[in-house]
């Protein structure tokens, strides 16, 4: 069988996060729609036996541009058989059958750290830049990450990460901050405490000693995270190449027609 990849795209805000959860909690989750679908198509017969691996896992309600999702099947079959029985909040935009096989490319899971992902966060308000900038310019580099991180007690995982922040606004969102923070790999929550520490820092309830205290290891704080609606995977630095689709991407586009923020924020990606 071949390993099908298939790049997709979802608002988070109806979804109870991306993993797929036991059946009997009831819960939709994006994974969960998608292997259905495909299993209701007969493209693959199960999670287990076609290798169903997500690259990224988002939290509850976060949303994504580009995200990736690979099985193994023999079926031949367009994406707008899949599109035809997701709802509208989840759309696939691309497939591609590369030549190099799955396990290939796999070191500690499916697609491993070799892929760099790019998170956007759209910040709301009228804060200062320039200290917004300030804060975050600590996070950029490699630090350990403990103290802006929920931690997965049943997952043995290094706090050390490397990432690129950068602070941006666009002439069509004048009142909108653009945060991206760019790596190979994320903590849980990791991305929404860093900005949750940085708005923090614009309202002087910490200081910038105190971030680099905590990015340090020398002192330890509990960052709670920011709210996650206003989150998305933006982007990512794949090795994959897809077949052009913009079909779809523009019929993805115009199902947020009451979201005008977050359109503009996928149209400016799509156009890439």
């Amino acid at each position: 069988m071949e390993t099908v990849y298939l790049k997709f795209a979802y608002l988070g805000d109806n979804f109870s996060g991306l993993q797929m959860q036991p059946h009997f909690l009831k819960l939709r989750t994006v994974e969960g729609d998608i292997v259905t679908a495909l299993i209701d198509l007969g493209i693959i017969i199960s999670k287990t036996e076609n290798s169903v691996r997500v690259l990224s896992r988002t939290d509850k309600g976060v949303s994504a541009i580009f995200n990736i999702i690979s099985f193994k099947s023999d079926k031949t079959f367009k994406i707008g058989m899949l599109n035809s029985i997701l709802k509208n909040d989840l759309w696939v935009l691309a497939k591609s059958i590369p030549k190099e096989s799955f396990d290939s490319i796999k070191t500690t899971s499916a697609f491993g750290n070799r892929f760099k992902k790019r998170y956007r966060y759209l910040l709301f308000g009228n804060y200062n830049i320039i200290k917004i900038k300030e804060a975050l310019f600590l996070f950029s580099g490699t630090h350990d990450f403990s103290n802006f991180s929920k931690r997965d007690l049943t997952k043995n995982k290094s706090p050390i990460r490397t990432i690129e922040v950068k602070v941006t606004r666009k002439k069509y969102l004048p009142d909108v901050l653009i945060i991206d923070i760019r790596g190979k790999g994320f903590l849980w929550q990791m991305v929404r405490r860093i900005i949750q520490c940085a708005v923090d820092y614009a309202n002087d309830k910490i200081s910038l000693d105190k971030i680099s205290r905590l990015l340090d290891g020398a002192d330890t704080k509990s960052i709670k995270p920011i709210a996650a609606k206003n989150l998305m995977l933006f982007n990512v630095d794949s090795e994959i190449i897809f077949e052009k689709d913009d079909y779809h991407a523009i019929k993805f586009l115009k199902t947020l027609r009451d979201d005008a923020v977050r359109k503009a924020v996928f149209f400016d990606n799509l156009i890439r």
